[in-house]
């Protein structure tokens, strides 16, 4: 993580878009804030889209044609309202997040090719969790203490033997999945049996 940090410093100060890529979970939306903190923006707003909550007749796929005008909107960074022809100029930095490959999406025909090299200027890759376990006990206490202000709750005495049993597990949910643990043993839940999702009984 140390080097992700470096990379995120780096890019922050500059104007350039960034293209993030990460897993499901993976918090790649922190990332992305955390660049705009960073920055000479940081006072500006920073405006989050999501796109699984835009119409499905939209974006699920993307056509061509659409992608074309965000293209345009990259390329000369200026906009029109709907309605008119008049370009309005927007001071706008682009910092794209996903979990899919859309250098081979573009190769095959579903992600326009000039829009991902477009995107692509600056790429930061999240590394998924469990190829970090050594971040596992930092960030399991960090998400302890925003779970204890979160539900008014102590936290539980958290041992070397359940540390151990984080670092063994792969986390295929990433730090969401990390942080739905913490908070479940916050909450008082941490050491009932139950099944997790690969079908193995856990205790706590």
């Amino acid at each position: 993580m140390r080097k992700l940090r470096g990379e995120v410093q780096a890019v922050a100060g500059s104007n350039t878009d960034v293209l993030v890529t990460a897993e499901t979970g993976a918090r790649k939306e922190v990332v992305s804030r955390a660049m705009h903190q960073a920055s000479d923006r940081s006072e500006k707003p920073f405006v989050a889209l999501n796109r699984a909550a835009l119409p499905a007749e939209l974006i699920e796929p993307m056509p061509f044609d659409l992608q074309a005008n965000f293209l345009r909107v990259f390329e000369e960074r200026s906009v029109e309202r709907l309605g008119t022809n008049k370009p309005i100029t927007v001071d706008i930095r682009f910092v794209a997040a996903t979990k899919d490959d859309l250098e081979a999406a573009s190769k095959e025909k579903c992600f326009r090719a000039d829009l991902f090299y477009r995107l692509n200027v600056v790429s930061l890759s999240i590394p998924p969790l469990r190829e970090r376990k050594e971040d596992i006990p930092e960030l399991f206490f960090h998400l302890c203490r925003l779970a204890r202000a979160r539900y008014r709750k102590e936290i539980p005495e958290i041992s070397q033997s359940l540390i151990a049993k984080l670092r063994a597990k792969e986390w295929p949910g990433n730090i969401r999945e990390l942080r739905n643990y913490a908070d479940r043993l916050v909450l008082g839940f941490g050491n009932r049996s139950r099944r997790d999702a690969c079908g193995t009984k856990e205790t706590t």
